[in-house]
């Protein structure tokens, strides 16, 4: 499985756009939730959004409860005023989904927030994945 994730968190460049519905937390921050089962939050890389894991939550979708977020100062997302942090941030999400807890994987900046914010946090299971490539090389 953690292979099938690798594949897919690489290609995610490559993602066309995933339609704009969701919602938002009451700090501003989009998310989108999805299919059933074991719950996934899936976070983004720097300069990105929630479309670039779309080929991910696409794979995981028919056997996952998939959230999808927008980073603060990111997509859709809202930035918000005064300090933040991950762990708060996708607490929030979670929160605003109805979603007890989820393992979270993370592409880039987000393998880095989702590793860093779910230390200590009961709630969140790291999961993270991160992978860089340049534009076009992977195929």
């Amino acid at each position: 499985m953690l292979t099938v994730m690798v594949g897919l968190a690489l290609v995610t460049q490559l993602a066309g756009a995933a339609p704009d519905t969701g919602a938002f937390t009451p700090s501003g921050l989009w998310y989108r939730v999805s299919g059933a089962g074991p719950a996934v939050l899936l976070v983004h890389g720097s300069n990105l959004d929630a479309r670039s894991m779309a080929p991910l939550a696409e794979a995981l979708v028919a056997t996952h409860r998939v959230i999808e977020t927008d980073l603060r100062f990111h997509g859709r997302s809202r930035d918000g005023t005064g300090p933040f942090a991950f762990d708060r941030d996708m607490l929030e999400v979670l929160d605003a989904a109805g979603v007890p807890g989820a393992t979270v994987i993370g592409h880039s900046l987000g393998a880095v927030g989702s590793s860093s914010g779910a230390a200590g946090v009961q709630r969140l299971k790291a999961g993270a994945v991160s992978a860089t490539h340049h534009q076009g090389s992977v195929r």
